[in-house]
């Protein structure tokens, strides 16, 4: 149990917290009560965070590996472009250097090559 010294911001003149204060300040800081437990979540530390690596001009494959090792998830979209070649990443959401929880979803979007021209 917590001293007084050591958390003397929840102490009162008269010396004692109510367990409202107590409670509500529990409920501030991220504690919630499961079956009857305290339950207090953890704060995400910085190496839960990883920055987005850059994906652009990558090949779909490459791009897709390089975000699972990173620790995240993967959407993928194409579409038709006449300048990037054809499976090559053309852009990505959120950007690279962006840093996000491990999990968060990524999006890239690689390219399907320019509109092909039917010979007649």
């Amino acid at each position: 149990m917590a001293t007084k010294a050591e958390h003397p911001e929840l102490q009162l003149r008269a010396g004692r917290v109510p367990v409202t204060a107590v409670v509500l300040l529990l409920a501030v800081l991220g504690a919630g009560f499961l079956g009857g437990r305290l339950s207090v979540q953890k704060t995400p530390s910085s190496a839960e965070f990883v920055a987005v690596p850059n994906l652009l001009g990558l090949t779909a494959h490459d791009a897709e590996t390089a975000l699972e090792h990173a620790g995240f998830r993967t959407s993928i979209a194409a579409q038709l472009s006449g300048t990037i070649p054809q499976n090559h990443v053309i852009s990505q959401q959120p950007a690279a250097g962006t840093r996000l929880r491990k999990g968060t979803l990524v999006q890239i979007i690689f390219s399907l090559g320019p509109i092909r021209k039917s010979a007649k």
